[in-house]
């Protein structure tokens, strides 16, 4: 039996990079590929930079899709915040369900490069479709945010 849903996960990540380098990560097609696939999974990504642009990262393995994300950019302050209303699809990506929430990255300067904050709620359509999904959820974000710190820094 699972625990307590997750409606929000919240975590905080310091990189050796400036802001704007941790942020042109997060909207670089080529460079979101390298970092936001958890564990094992390739990943792909489609990304129309700017508000209202959709914000799409396939997963496979084996060649075989295993999901992904689709979003859409509502908020974009260069180096400062990205907005997205996040959606989670499953394999059979556009042709089947999606379970949408929020995400909010916050890049803040310090002397030693960038503190990240990370927040995604709205997460009560995810933990009532799948559960055992939602609750690694933030699992899922330690893994890729670590990634994220071999691709930039």
């Amino acid at each position: 039996m699972l625990g307590t849903l997750i409606a929000s996960v919240r975590m905080e990540r310091t990189y050796n990079a400036p802001p704007e380098r941790v942020f042109d990560a997060w909207l670089d097609p080529a460079t979101v590929a390298k970092w936001m696939a958890p564990g094992q999974i390739a990943a792909s990504a489609k990304i129309d930079p700017q508000v209202g642009g959709h914000y799409q990262v396939f997963h496979s393995v084996a060649g075989r899709s295993v999901g992904g994300f689709d979003a859409r950019i509502v908020e974009l302050d260069r180096a400062n915040r990205i907005g997205l209303d996040w959606g989670f699809w499953g394999p059979e990506l556009d042709r089947g369900p999606r379970y949408d929430s929020r995400l909010a990255i916050s890049f803040y300067p310090i002397p030693s490069g960038t503190r990240l904050l990370l927040v995604h709620d709205k997460l009560e359509d995810l933990n009532a479709a799948l559960p055992e999904v939602a609750a690694h959820v933030d699992v899922g974000w330690q893994d890729v945010l670590a990634t994220l710190a071999m691709v930039i820094e």
